[in-house]
Parts: structure tokens; C-alpha cells; sequence
């Protein structure tokens, strides 16, 4: 009986941590929460979580980190629909990932009135890439750089095609931050300071795999507050 009175009282404790949280930050990691309970062992309170989780107190937002947001961030597919279904029918083995400016509209404040898209393809086909894009009638802007991307001027049908190195991938809505990082060093496309609130108004809204989101920033060199400017708290608690 008095296991179970100390399991039900250490379960309203969590619940009161994830209610207070909640109030305060969009995202919590297992750290935080470990701090606030030390008389809980580590497997305990994961078994704890796993069930606010499953009571829908709390959300999954990659290992080690959890938010209130119920919604995960997903990204509308219409605005690249049409191009990737060209691509995949020329060169139905390429792997390319693809994006649109349009898809950013909702986190701005001021939304961008003329669309560009991103394709990214492994860098020994960009040319061959670049030529059939060109031939279907698309404006193709094939890697500039922050330098020759200094005229960059949005337009119809326009395409800015990238060889990557790396390997091409799905494009989450955690990929695309970065994508959109990246390329509004090189070409500008709209303020910074802009960039990085609509960044921030995006994780805020919606779910975001905060451990993969990291994970691809480290591997471009960058970390979480030049994506959303700032200090991270009290968007993200400390660990």
C-alpha cells in the first residue's frame, strides 16, 4: 500500500513539474525534469513519462527531450508537388530532396510574395540536373554562392538547384530550418532577423525532433541559437 500511496504521489508531483513547465517552456529535457525529482531513479521516471506521455500530458521531441505541443511540425507538399513529380519521373532513381519558400509563409510575418525552390541532388549530377530543368522551362540558378548570389532576384518558375556532398535525404521540417539558414546567408532572401523569429514562432507551434534538429545542425557546423536567434530559454529549457 505504500508503494503504490509513494508511485501515485510521485505521478502528481510529475504532473504538477509538466503543468508548470509547460507554462513556462515549449520543450523540456529528461535532464530538467530528473533535477526537479532526484528521489526518482532514471528507470522510474522514464516509466513515469512514458505514461504522461501515453495520458497525452506530454509529447516525445526525440530522445531525452519533451514538449507540450501535441502537433508535430509537418510540411505542406503542394508548393514542390509538380517539380517533384517532373524529377522523379526523368530520373526516377535520383535521390534530390526539394523545398519552397512558400512553405515558410505561415511561421512570417510578412510572407514572401514570389516562390523560389530548392532541390538538392548528389553533386555528380547537378549539371545533367540543371540542363533538364532547364529544357522543361525552368529558371535554373545552379549552386551560387553569397557571392554570386548577391543579385539573387526571386522569380516565375524559378529553381535554385544544389550539388550536395552529403547524402541527400528526406527533407524534414528540421532540415528545412537549416536549408533555410543556409541559404538566406548566401542569397538574402529575406531579413535575418525575420528569419530567425519565424524560425523560432515555427518551433513554438509545432513539435520538433529537438535531438535530431541538433544532430543536423552539428553536422553543418551550426548550433540552435543561430537558427532561432538568441538565447534558447525559455523556448528550450536547460538541460
Amino acid at each position: 500500500m505504500a508503494r503504490t500511496h509513494s508511485s501515485t504521489s510521485a505521478k502528481a508531483t510529475l504532473s504538477q513539474i509538466l503543468g508548470k513547465a509547460a507554462a513556462k517552456h515549449r520543450y523540456v529535457s529528461l535532464a530538467w525534469v530528473r533535477a526537479r525529482m532526484p528521489e526518482i531513479s532514471p528507470n522510474t521516471l522514464r516509466g513515469y513519462l512514458s505514461e504522461a506521455m501515453a495520458a497525452g500530458e506530454i509529447h516525445s521531441a526525440g530522445r531525452g527531450w519533451y514538449s507540450p505541443i501535441a502537433e508535430r511540425a509537418t510540411l505542406d507538399p503542394e508548393p514542390v508537388a509538380a517539380l517533384g513529380k517532373l524529377l522523379a519521373k526523368r530520373y526516377p532513381l535520383l535521390p534530390h530532396a526539394l523545398w519552397s519558400t512558400t512553405q515558410i509563409n505561415p511561421w512570417l510575418d510578412h510572407t514572401l510574395g514570389k516562390e523560389t525552390l530548392f532541390v538538392n541532388v548528389p553533386s555528380d549530377t547537378v549539371t545533367d540536373a540543371a540542363a533538364f530543368l532547364r529544357q522543361s522551362g525552368w529558371a535554373v540558378v545552379m549552386n551560387p554562392t553569397k557571392k554570386s548570389g548577391a543579385d539573387f532576384v526571386p522569380g516565375d518558375k524559378q529553381v535554385v538547384l544544389r550539388g550536395v556532398r552529403r547524402e541527400v535525404g528526406e527533407l524534414t521540417p528540421e532540415r528545412l530550418l537549416i536549408e533555410l539558414l543556409l541559404e538566406n546567408r548566401r542569397l538574402g532572401i529575406l531579413d535575418e532577423a525575420e528569419r530567425q523569429a519565424a524560425s523560432r514562432r515555427w518551433i513554438e507551434s509545432r513539435r520538433f525532433d529537438l535531438t535530431f534538429l541538433a544532430d543536423q545542425l552539428r553536422k553543418s557546423g551550426l548550433r540552435l541559437s543561430a537558427l532561432i536567434g538568441g538565447r534558447l530559454q525559455p523556448t528550450i529549457s536547460e538541460k
